[in-house]
Formats: structure tokens, C-alpha cells, sequence
């Protein structure tokens, strides 16, 4: 039985503190930039790849449902 949530850095075994000292989000500006690029501020989005799920909680902080 996998007792492990989707965003726990302990998946990383020995090195999990490096990775959440590491692993920063992304800054707010790169979803800024997304929406004024694609002209979409909201609605549903994709998230592949996305690992720990940091990506996932701040496309939903950018105002999306994500997928």
C-alpha cells in the first residue's frame, strides 16, 4: 500500500530535503505571461508530467481546473 500523497518530496528518498530546498515554484510572472500569451485566464487545464504536483497547485492558484 502506497501511504505516500501526490505532492510529498519523501518520494525522493535520501534526497527529499535537498528537493524541497531545491524545488521552488515557478514565479507568478510565467503564469501571467501563459495567460496573456494564449488570451485564456481560466477554465480547464492539463498538467502532464506533473511529478510532485507543484506545477498543478499553482495553475489552480492561477484561477484553472486542472486536470
Amino acid at each position: 500500500m502506497n501511504t505516500q500523497t501526490e505532492n510529498d518530496p519523501n518520494k525522493f528518498g535520501n534526497l527529499s530535503q535537498e528537493y524541497v530546498t531545491a524545488r521552488r515554484g515557478y514565479p507568478k510572472e510565467v503564469y501571467d505571461y501563459l495567460q496573456e500569451y494564449s488570451g485564456v485566464r481560466s477554465g480547464a487545464a492539463l498538467d502532464l508530467g506533473c511529478g510532485t504536483g507543484l506545477g498543478t497547485k499553482e495553475l489552480q492558484a492561477a484561477g484553472f481546473t486542472v486536470t
